[in-house]
């Protein structure tokens, strides 16, 4: 379906380098109409997380000199972010166009803080069962954040939500690190899932001081103390193992 991105360059993510980023000019290099208003759009930069990881796809809108463009998803393909929405009119972007990009900041933070809240779970679980625990899949991000987990018994919430919250009030810093291959494992600590790791030149590393550091391209807060409260709504059993419902407030 996507074929057509072959022929562009990968996109600059700039969320990688700073998550707080909320607006961005960027050029156009491609439109592709879908139907009606609606279309896809390729820029050469992005503050847009697709799709992916875990983490669901931002939204926002995209202004041009006589049009808006509304980005209802992201997605990537061959290390191009691809923005879905639809246009204001039935007319597109030109190429070559300058756009001013702003996120839906709201959003955003909200996932940011339900992804950092997730890699801090997963610490927590290690802790209840005395080793790092394979995670299955993963939502981060709203209506409803949830990490599967493969185990066989149930893990106590209420245990689950103090290891957490002690993690979250003691307002670490979260560190956003690029190794080398080479570096890579002395870098990590309590990282599960590590056997489906890709082979790259290099990673970029969420780090978590004295709770784990893990290999992730999600847009995370900068101190735990901004998870707020975080709570675990439900556990139930996937065929698998466990699906743990949480959130933060």
């Amino acid at each position: 379906m996507f074929e057509w991105v072959a022929e562009l360059p990968p996109t600059r993510k700039a969320y990688l380098d700073d998550s707080y980023l909320t607006k961005l000019e960027a050029k156009v290099l491609e439109v592709v109409s879908d139907r009606g208003k609606r279309a896809y759009v390729v820029l050469d930069s992005t503050i847009y997380h697709p799709l992916g990881g875990g983490q669901p796809s931002d939204k926002g809108f995209m202004d041009g000199s006589n049009l808006r463009f509304q980005v209802k998803k992201a997605l990537e393909r061959k290390g191009v972010v691809i923005h879905w929405g639809s246009f204001s009119e039935n007319d597109v972007f030109g190429e070559g166009e300058e756009v001013k990009c702003r996120l839906d900041w709201d959003r955003r933070y909200l996932i940011m803080k339900l992804h950092t809240a997730g890699h801090i779970l997963d610490y927590a679980m290690s802790c209840v069962y005395g080793r790092l625990v394979e995670t299955l899949g993963a939502v981060h991000g709203p209506p409803d954040a949830y990490l599967d987990y493969k185990v066989g018994t149930m893990p106590d919430a209420e245990r689950l939500e103090k290891l957490v919250n002690e993690i979250v009030e003691r307002d670490l810093p979260v560190e956003i690190i690029y190794v080398g291959r080479d570096e890579l494992e002395d870098a990590l600590f309590n990282a599960p899932n590590l056997e489906r790791l890709p082979e790259a030149e290099t990673y970029r590393i969420v780090r978590i001081e004295g709770v784990n550091a893990m290999p992730c391209m999600g847009t995370h807060v900068r101190k735990t103390g901004e998870i707020g409260r975080f709570e675990v709504r439900r556990i139930e059993k996937i065929s698998k193992g466990i699906r743990v419902h949480y959130w933060v407030s």
